[in-house]
């Protein structure tokens, strides 16, 4: 049976080695993540659960780069994060889609940012829209979806 790590290489697509995050706070300092090892393969699943407050979103604010580790270090692919970029996208707790928008341009907003050209953001735009089964609601504006057409057009967004 082929396992995850049997891939064309032993290069975890994610890596965390000795994580640790600490805040300095008004009352002294918060050891939010301590010593976090980790590796992850092309093909696996992976959930993070734990209770409120144990660093959950911390640690994936790591993994996207929004913050930095105080030790240790996280690779992408064999490549150090050292800040955000486009190889990593978060799909946030609360909708962060522009309201004014609609659907299509919510989701090609990226790409217009990163200044492609008017073509390829059509045909990457289209292209994610049909994957994410959203075609149908390209030009409908954002509180026109259902909770699931806002997450779907969220993820499509991130990717």
């Amino acid at each position: 049976m082929e396992t995850a790590q049997d891939t064309k290489t032993n290069i975890p697509l994610l890596e965390l080695a000795q994580v640790s995050l600490v805040y300095d706070s008004s009352q002294g300092s918060v050891e939010a993540l301590k010593d976090v090892d980790m590796k992850i393969y092309s093909r696996e699943f992976v959930c993070v659960l734990g209770p409120s407050g144990c660093g959950k979103s911390t640690l994936l604010s790591l993994i996207a780069g929004f913050q930095k580790a105080t030790t240790g270090e996280i690779l992408l692919e064999g490549e150090r994060i050292e800040g955000i970029d486009r190889h990593r996208g978060v799909v946030f707790q609360r909708d962060n889609l522009f309201e004014w928008f609609n659907v299509r341009n919510n989701i090609s907003y990226g790409l217009r940012m990163r200044g492609m050209g008017k073509k390829e953001i059509k045909e990457q735009t289209d292209s994610m829209l049909e994957k994410m089964g959203l075609t149908e609601f390209a030009d409908k504006k954002v509180y026109e979806l259902s909770g699931g057409g806002c997450a779907s057009a969220q993820a499509s967004a991130g990717l």
